[in-house]
């Protein structure tokens, strides 16, 4: 085979053409790291706030429990006169921590 023919076939990069792709590579991948960086973080606060504003069932006042869920309708009557009384009760907690926690 003709050497001269082989070189030929080669792909001709120079030196300078070789550092520019590299400098591009390491530009593009520190832009990536960049955007993941400030992508994840802002999902990081988000998650953060979220969980923040999750109450929890009965909340801080709660010391007695919703009644529980009827299962046949012959229940539905007693449940129904039983979350009212909690919501009533609740709320009158709630009104009353309110009131405390006003400055006179």
């Amino acid at each position: 085979m003709n050497r001269k023919f082989v070189s030929d076939c080669r792909p001709h990069f120079s030196k300078v053409s070789l550092n520019k792709l590299w400098e591009d590579l390491a530009m593009r991948m520190v832009s990536m790291l960049v955007a993941m960086l400030i992508v994840g973080f802002l999902v990081y606060k988000q998650s953060s706030k979220s969980s923040d504003l999750l109450a929890e069932p009965g909340g801080e006042h709660s010391t007695v429990a919703p009644p529980k869920v009827p299962t046949t309708p012959s229940e539905l009557q007693s449940y129904d006169t039983k979350m009212n009384q909690y919501m009533t009760d609740e709320m009158e907690k709630r009104k009353q921590a309110i009131e405390d926690a006003e400055p006179e």
